[in-house]
């Protein structure tokens, strides 16, 4: 990737020890019994089984198409189906956003859809602004902790927010302030904290 990137920007001189973090998913495809797994069919199954709904394959890219399935698999009787085409949800006109700009407010509103106003209203002073090197508010922390069901504090920092993947050093120096904001709604004790830190 490095050296890629060197290619690309040679101007920038880049070295493996600029990387701020890196990611690595892994694709749940369905095997065929194919030897070289990167030869399997990249297609999605979905399986209802009396409601425990199970997906498996599949690519990024059609992941809305995927969820659409998967909802409509649970046979919702007389409610709304999803649409096939459209927009994600839109930013709600009945919050009082501060100082967000419409790029922001478009971001939330396609991440949180209709958490978005509790999200933004449950924020405290400052916590509407972006926690460095990142993309996300403070405020999504506790929001993360009031209802994502976090369990482990890397629940909260890789998977919920995700800051521990993009902040240097996985958001250690930001710590003490997670801590300020996520701690109580968490409902860990010191002892809690200091372990899961």
């Amino acid at each position: 990737m490095v050296e890629a990137a060197r290619a690309a920007f040679p101007g920038l001189s880049l070295h493996v020890g600029d990387a701020v973090s890196t990611y690595a998913g892994v694709r749940p495809v369905i095997g065929t019994g194919k030897v070289d797994p990167s030869k399997e069919s990249r297609e999605h199954v979905i399986w209802n089984e009396r409601g425990l709904v199970t997906v498996t394959g599949g690519k990024l890219t059609t992941f809305r198409e995927i969820a659409r399935e998967a909802v409509h698999s649970l046979e919702l009787g007389g409610e709304r189906r999803v649409a096939k085409r459209g927009r994600f949800a839109k930013p709600p006109t009945s919050v009082y956003w501060g100082e967000l700009d419409a790029l922001e407010r478009r971001r939330l509103a396609g991440r949180y859809g209709p958490w978005t106003p509790a999200l933004v209203e449950s924020a405290r002073d400052g916590e509407l602004s972006r926690i460095p090197e990142t993309f996300s508010l403070w405020a999504e922390l506790r929001h993360a902790a009031l209802v994502e069901r976090v369990v482990h504090l890397e629940d909260l920092l890789l998977r919920r927010v995700r800051i521990g993947l993009l902040a240097p050093g996985g958001a250690v120096e930001h710590l003490e302030r997670v801590r300020s904001i996520c701690q109580s709604e968490l409902g860990w004790d010191d002892g809690r904290w200091e372990r899961e830190a």
